[in-house]
Formats: structure tokens, C-alpha cells, sequence
């Protein structure tokens, strides 16, 4: 399945949501992959390349990583794909051609696996991975759950980390452009 996206100027809209974010003192995005970063669901299951893979990357996220990335806000991939070495040649491949972003997504933690245990639990233990990965690697950076981001088109998995005490963001695969305007009308309170 594949869901269009539009490419309106959005670089100032961008700008305000981060820095929204920002003063809301979120420090990572942790971003679904299917139907969320990519216009379509691959169900794991993806066979062709990952240069064909790279085609589906929304133009959103190809302007929103960048920017995210110089306002000093963290990127990780939590999904329930086990792709994971896919996902990251897949980006990369994306951001062909700009050295700074390939050297990030090179570091860029990705949590990819099912939870087969505990589904309403969403992508809580994808998070807690990733806050672990980014303590390894960043000892004295304080990351608590109210400066986490979850952007996810299934609403239950927005559900959990809300309950988690997670910022958390649903997202339409089918209005993209929606998710600047909920990134600007985030408040303190959405935790």
C-alpha cells in the first residue's frame, strides 16, 4: 500500500514546529517507519532494494531529519519491522550526496522487532532500547520520557506512550503536512 505525499514549502513551518519542540525540551524524535517515514507498509517484508526502498522516504522527513538534527534534536526509528539493516541502507541511500546526514543515519539508533508478548505495550520497549543505546553513548545527557517524541500512524501504539508519560503524535499517512501543525500545538500538557 502507497500513500501519496504533496511537497508544498514547508522549511519555515518546520522551524517553528522544532522550535516548539524545542521549548517543550524534547531531545529525540522517535519515528515509526512504515506508513510514517515511508509512504507505504512493507509489513517487514520488503523484497526489492533498499535504493527502491529510498524512493518511498516522504519528502517531509527528508527536510524535517536535517533541521532536527541542527536544532540538536535527536532521530531514532522504532518500528515493528526486523528490517533493520534495510531501513538504515534505505536512508541512507536517501540522503545520498549530503556526508553529515549519511554519518548520522550511520549512527542513527533503529529498534526493529515485534513485540509478540505484549502488543498493548506498543513501542515502549523500542523506546526504552533506544534511551539505553543513547545513555551508552551520551552518559551525562538527562533523557526522560517527557522529552521523547513518538510520531506513529497507529493510534494505539500513540495510546501507550501517552500512558508511558511519552510525548506522543499521530500521524495521518494520508495529510502529512498535518504532523507540523500537531508539532506547533504541542503543549506541556500532551504527556
Amino acid at each position: 500500500m502507497e500513500i501519496s505525499d504533496s511537497e508544498p514549502k514547508r522549511g519555515r513551518s518546520i522551524d517553528r514546529a522544532l522550535t516548539q519542540l524545542k521549548s517543550l525540551d524534547v531531545k529525540l524524535l522517535a519515528i515509526d517507519f512504515d506508513l510514517t517515514m515511508i509512504n507505504r507498509h512493507t509489513g517487514g517484508r520488503w523484497k526489492d532494494s533498499p535504493q527502491a526502498l529510498a524512493k518511498h522516504v516522504r519528502p517531509l522527513f527528508k527536510e524535517l531529519i536535517p533541521l532536527a538534527n541542527e536544532f540538536g534534536i535527536m532521530i531514532s526509528i522504532v518500528t515493528f519491522s526486523s528490517q533493520v539493516d534495510l531501513i538504515r541502507r534505505s536512508l541512507d541511500e536517501a540522503f545520498i550526496g549530503d556526508s553529515i546526514m549519511r554519518e548520522m543515519i550511520n549512527n542513527l539508533p533503529i529498534q526493529g522487532f515485534f513485540p509478540v508478548s505484549n502488543l498493548k505495550s506498543g513501542k515502549k520497549k523500542h523506546i526504552t532500547n533506544v534511551r539505553k543505546e543513547i545513555k551508552a553513548k551520551k552518559p551525562n545527557l538527562e533523557l526522560s520520557r517527557s522529552s521523547i517524541l513518538l510520531i506513529d500512524d497507529d493510534l494505539k501504539n500513540i495510546d501507550a506512550a501517552l500512558n508511558d508519560g511519552y510525548k506522543a503524535i499521530g500521524f495521518n499517512p494520508y495529510n502529512p503536512e498535518q504532523l507540523l501543525e500537531d508539532m506547533m500545538n504541542l503543549s506541556s500538557s500532551c504527556t
